[in-house]
């Protein structure tokens, strides 16, 4: 697969009201259109799945991050980066809330805003 095709992050998904066949992912300026299985019921939940594991993507390839569970999952995830400190390569916790993510994709997602706002902007 040839990443740079993709079209760019961030996306965000909508489904038309009472519309349960198809589903609107926009990425930018530009609209997907995805013409969902008629007889499938859950078209709205895959819309927002599809764009959010879209955005915990971008995440990981951009920043070269990864996730690991807490407890098993059971509470959560925690979101990693590899750096070189001292010649020793080290796997710090980007982000690890108190009341983790319960998925892997809003917890890439999520870090990657708290990165943006309290890492970045210093």
């Amino acid at each position: 697969m040839d990443l740079e095709k993709l079209t760019p992050a961030p996306w965000s998904s909508n489904v038309p009201s009472g519309n349960e066949t198809e589903a609107v992912f926009a990425s930018g300026k530009m609209i997907l259109e995805c013409i969902v299985n008629r007889h499938y019921q859950t078209c709205e939940a895959d819309a927002e799945f599809i764009a959010l594991a879209r955005n915990a993507f971008d995440v990981m390839m951009r920043r070269k991050w990864w996730v690991e569970p807490i407890g098993g999952g059971d509470l959560g995830w925690a979101v990693f980066e590899e750096v070189e400190r001292d010649g020793n390569l080290r796997h710090p916790p980007v982000w690890m809330e108190a009341d983790p993510a319960f998925d892997p994709f809003t917890a890439l997602v999520e870090a990657d805003k708290w990165y943006k706002a309290n890492v970045e902007k210093r």
